[in-house]
This record gives structure tokens, sequence and C-alpha cells, in this order.
């Protein structure tokens, strides 16, 4: 039909979107209120109103607030996770797929994912034996969990890149999600170039 996945930092029209949209229309009546934050996590902007219309201008002030520029693919990408707004690993996945939009295709990723409550939910880890990536896919369309499409975007993105992960979740957790595991920062820098041939970086 036309309509491309979700992602993170996309404006791009999504079934997830669409399928918003079609809830509130069959409803007849709804109000949406969409706030804009500054980087600080402070409210700059607020729009109210019909859900698209309200989402739409949501959308607009925040290209002009903060709109990040295109990205330019690199041989390393370096991407912190600020730890008092992702206290897990399902919050500081959205970090991990921003820094793949960077990153050329099999170019490492640096990911520094303190997480300081752990990997997040129960509910998150058994996604990771969902078997291989088609089955995993496959289980997500019967039954849809936002975890277990933060552990498919995981699982993806450490199968197409080198992702060297600096956190304080335990070793013997990540390593079976396909990361990289490191507990210092110049260590993971320092394997990813020692590994690979890296003439460009970007650093998020």
């Amino acid at each position: 039909d036309g309509r491309v996945a979700s992602a993170a930092g996309s404006s791009r029209p999504s079934r997830f979107t669409a399928a918003i949209q079609d809830v509130a229309e069959a409803f007849g009546r709804t109000w949406a209120v969409s706030v804009v934050l500054t980087r600080g996590g402070e409210i700059a902007a607020a729009t109210a109103g019909d859900v698209v219309q309200a989402q739409a201008e949501a959308v607009r002030l925040w290209t002009e607030l903060r709109a990040p520029r295109d990205p330019v693919a690199c041989d390393l990408v370096v991407v912190g996770a600020d730890p008092a707004h992702a206290r897990d690993l399902v919050q500081a996945h959205e970090r991990l797929v921003a820094a793949s939009a960077w990153a050329k295709p099999g170019a490492p990723i640096v990911w520094m994912a303190p997480a300081p409550d752990g990997p997040g939910r129960a509910s998150f880890l058994p996604w990771f034996e969902a078997g291989k990536l088609p089955r995993h896919l496959a289980s997500l369309r019967e039954r849809f969990h936002p975890h277990g499409l933060a552990a498919y975007a995981i699982r993806r993105l450490a199968k197409d890149h080198a992702v060297h992960v600096v956190s304080g979740v335990s070793p013997d957790i990540l390593r079976p999600m396909g990361l990289h595991s490191f507990d210092d920062p110049e260590k993971a820098v320092a394997h990813a170039l020692a590994h690979h041939d890296v003439r460009t970086c970007a650093i998020l």
C-alpha cells in the first residue's frame, strides 16, 4: 500500500501511524496533544486538535527547532545513550537504531548504553530466543509487542554491523544478543579500529 515501516526520528507515513489514525477516526471525535521537547527535555512547543493535523504541526515545529542534518555514511559510528533517559537496553536501543543510519554497510558501531536498570522488563529477553531473524519477524507479525520489535532491531543491527556495546549489563546477557561487550569506551573503540579500515567517523 506504499506505507513504509516506522522508524525512530522519521515522519514518513508508516503502518504504525496509519493504525493510530484509523483508531482515532473510528471513534469519530478525538483530540490530541503533541509536544516538542528541547534537547534538555523541556517543552518548547505544543499543538492540539485533530490527531493528524496536531501531529503534523508538531513535526513541523520540531523540524524547525532541532531536526538533525542528513546522515553521512561513515566507517565507524560512536553513539551515546543518556542514562537519565535510557535506563535500560529497550530505551537505549533507539540510539543504536539512529547510529545505523550513519554507518556504512558492515561498519562497526560503538554503542554507549550504561542501562543502569539492566536489559529491560522480563518480556524483553525471551525475544532473543525467537529463532532466526525471519522467524522472529513472523512471530512479531502474529503477536506484536514493542519489546519484540526492540529485540529484533538489536539482533538485525548486530547481524549487519559489529556492534561494540559499553554497558553495565552483564556480558553473559549481551553476547547472546550478538553484541561485542566491553567495560570501557576506549577498549571498544580500540577494538573497532584494530579490526576495521576506519577513515571516517561519526560521533552522535
